[in-house]
């Protein structure tokens, strides 16, 4: 799941959004860095993507990517599905997407001082980009691939994904609308038995 997944299945609670994002950027064992609620967030970011990863659906998925990008699958389903979650918000959100945008970024901009520096730029950078308003947009795949294509050490074909997305639109699409149900549940279970600390 990317960030605009991970922020929704957050539960609306703004700890958990924090910790969702910071799931990204925090690696190894959680043992008090961060208030006891953010790290519940990160826990729940690394649960989302562990289902994810193992789920038959998202298999499915990576098996329609063409052989030679297959390396790459899971990292394009992510950013394909965010599309998808976007195009159908009015199913899955609460309230219009753009103020959802909004209520996250006031979140992540409150709980700055905690965040690691390169989360905290990549936060202002996605805010004044419009970044989850944008995923609506399929042309905004492109520029999502190749940024992502950057942040890896090695020469990667990711920002020749799109044509990936185009050549699987459909079929993928059903597969987001048989998969997404089922983290949504899981999710929801994972979050109600988070020890909630102080």
């Amino acid at each position: 799941m990317n960030h605009l997944a991970h922020f929704l299945l957050a539960q609306g609670k703004p700890h958990l959004e924090v910790g969702a994002f910071l799931g990204d950027y925090v690696k190894g064992s959680l043992q008090g860095q961060y208030p006891r609620n953010i790290e519940n967030g990160i826990r729940l970011h690394r649960r989302i993507d562990a289902f994810t990863a193992k789920h038959p659906v998202i298999r499915q998925s990576c098996s329609r990517i063409d052989p030679h990008l297959r390396r790459y699958a899971p990292i394009m389903i992510d950013v394909f599905f965010d599309h998808f979650l976007a195009r159908q918000w009015s199913t899955y959100g609460n309230g219009p997407l753009h103020k959802f945008s909004d209520r996250i970024f006031t979140t992540l901009e409150s709980a700055e001082d905690i965040m690691p520096r390169r989360a905290r730029a990549v936060a202002r950078r996605m805010n004044q980009h419009q970044v989850l308003s944008a995923y609506a947009d399929a042309n905004f795949l492109i520029p999502v691939l190749y940024q992502l294509s950057q942040r890896l050490k090695r020469d990667n074909p990711l920002a020749k994904g799109f044509t990936q997305f185009e050549n699987n639109q459909l079929e993928l699409e059903q597969d987001f609308a048989s998969f997404f149900p089922d983290v949504v549940a899981y999710a929801r279970d994972v979050a109600c038995n988070l020890d909630p600390g102080d």
